[in-house]
This record gives C-alpha cells, sequence and structure tokens, in this order.
C-alpha cells in the first residue's frame, strides 16, 4: 500500500484537477514525510491527508481513528488504515 514520495508525481486531488505532491506540501503545509499511503502521509507531525485538511497530530495517534474516519466519504479507508497503523508504531515505539 505504500507509495511512493516523488515530489513531482501528478495526483487527482480532491477538489478536481492536478496538482504535484509538492504543489500539495505547500498549499497545505504538510510537514516532513516519512513515508506515503496514497492520499495519507506519516510526517514529523503526525498523520495528514494529502487531499482534504485533516490533520492528526502524533500524541492523538492513539486514539480510535480508525472507527472515527469510516463514516467519511473521501476516506480510502484501505490508505487511512495502512498509514494510520504505520503512524501508530512509528511514534508509539519511539521512532520519531
Amino acid at each position: 500500500m505504500e507509495t511512493n514520495k516523488d515530489l513531482g508525481q501528478l495526483v487527482d486531488v480532491f477538489h478536481g484537477g492536478q496538482q504535484t505532491i509538492e504543489e500539495i506540501i505547500e498549499d497545505k503545509n504538510i510537514s516532513n514525510i516519512i513515508k506515503r499511503f496514497g492520499q495519507w502521509v506519516v510526517t514529523d507531525f503526525g498523520l495528514e491527508c494529502l487531499f482534504n485538511y485533516y490533520p492528526i497530530p502524533k500524541d492523538r495517534i492513539n486514539e480510535d481513528w480508525l472507527a472515527h474516519v469510516s463514516d467519511k466519504n473521501w476516506v480510502i479507508l484501505e490508505e487511512f488504515k495502512a498509514a494510520y497503523l504505520y503512524a501508530k508504531d512509528y511514534f508509539t515505539n519511539g521512532k520519531s
């Protein structure tokens, strides 16, 4: 499920059209990307969505975010779950 961090990669954005990952990072002020999972990135901040403003700070990563986002129609649950589980492990086990 992990995808590359190629900053020049063009992606379809939530509001229509295309942007590069670099443009999205700049527009949304995304923190340093550790790992990308589709529309979600694990960052120095925590877990952030590239296509819709939805930051989850690392100090709240152990809350039940899977249940919380499962009813949001814009979330690709498979991508979120992979990113969320990676972020939980990364921040809980002291890798940050």
